[in-house]
């Protein structure tokens, strides 16, 4: 049977959200001193689509399995760069690739700068 409820662990730990035969399970809130995640559960597992988000600025949206990035996800880190595409337990598939926003929505060159082409 699912119910909703909250749970403070001792260490400080909350969860809000819904419940089933005493795991996490359906939909709800993990907070934690340094991340926050919402999401999805499977018997106490972060299990489906959620979002973490970090208080250092970090954020992770995307699928989740046995409690790990898994699948497709966007990781956004707190310089400005991000990496999204595919990731296998956690880790991402092109660990090398992130790029900054900045880098793919540069400005447009200025009148003058075209008209100097000239």
């Amino acid at each position: 049977m699912e119910s909703i409820g909250c749970y403070l662990w001792p260490s400080g730990v909350q969860y809000h959200g819904t419940w089933e035969g005493g795991y996490r399970h359906g939909n709800g809130v993990e907070k934690h001193a340094t991340f926050v995640y919402k999401g999805e559960w499977v018997k106490d597992t972060k299990q489906g689509y959620g979002v973490a988000s970090s208080a250092s600025g970090c954020l992770y949206e995307g699928t989740w399995h046995n409690g790990q990035h898994e699948g497709y996800g966007v990781e956004i880190y707190k310089d400005g760069g991000f990496y999204a595409g595919q990731f296998n337990h956690g880790i991402s598939r092109s660990p090398n690739f992130a790029k900054r926003l900045t880098d793919m929505f540069s400005p447009l060159p200025s009148r003058r700068s075209l008209s100097s082409i000239s």
